[in-house]
């Protein structure tokens, strides 16, 4: 099978580790396949090599298997993500373990910050707390996300969506230059808002628009 060489260079944070694919003979060519499908943008393939590679871990008692595992679930989220499925992407980033950046090169901040804004644009309320706030697995990953990432979390938590929005929009200006989040910023960015209003209204049956305009840091015009 021949490759095309990408025109353009992937989003930063998909390369996976070299060293561990030679540890693992049964792995490595799977790893090598799905690092090629993400240079060349190909994320469908990403999704059907994870699979296969799920079924060979079943199988693969080598040392190294559960590492080349992590990378290749965190692949799987990337390429999730890239293709706008952002529960999906979510709740992959939110299983993964907090050294994740020994084995990608998508840091542990880099991806703490994936799983709380596509958490953010797609989970319920119920959902959000026990796997974002509350879950014991993404606790110490949460913890290396960016401090505004986290206080986001907590206030969109907390009902605090004035400050939650304000405190996304600060960070609008560094996310951008994000080479994999940039093109699904708006979007996410627009998914949050929009959660953020449907939970305010929710419990009410009437509302005074300037206690809600106060609550969102707004003018009521």
């Amino acid at each position: 099978m021949t490759l095309s060489v990408a025109r353009n260079p992937p989003p930063a944070g998909i390369f996976l580790n070299c060293e561990a694919l030679l540890n693992n003979p049964l792995l490595s060519p799977v790893c090598s396949v799905v690092k090629c499908a993400l240079e060349m943008k190909q994320y469908m393939h990403v999704a059907t090599y994870v699979q296969k590679a799920e079924a060979i871990r079943g199988h693969d008692t080598a040392v190294g298997a559960g590492g080349l595992m992590t990378q290749l679930r965190c692949a799987q989220g990337l390429a999730h993500l890239a293709n706008g499925k952002y529960l999906f992407a979510a709740r992959i980033f939110i299983n993964l373990p907090a050294d994740v950046g020994n084995s990608v090169v998508a840091c542990p901040r880099d991806v703490g910050t994936y799983a709380v804004l596509c958490a953010l644009a797609t989970m319920d309320r119920a959902e959000f707390a026990s796997r974002v706030i509350e879950g014991p697995a993404f606790r110490e990953l949460f913890s290396l996300a960016p401090k505004e990432i986290q206080a986001a979390a907590q206030d969109f938590h907390a009902s605090r969506h004035g400050p939650a929005l304000a405190g996304l929009a600060s960070l609008r200006p560094v996310l951008c230059l994000d080479p994999l989040l940039a093109d699904h910023l708006e979007n996410l960015m627009s998914a949050v808002r929009g959660r953020a209003l449907a939970f305010y209204t929710q419990p009410f049956s009437t509302l005074d628009l300037t206690a809600m305009a106060a609550a969102f840091g707004l003018d009521v015009e």
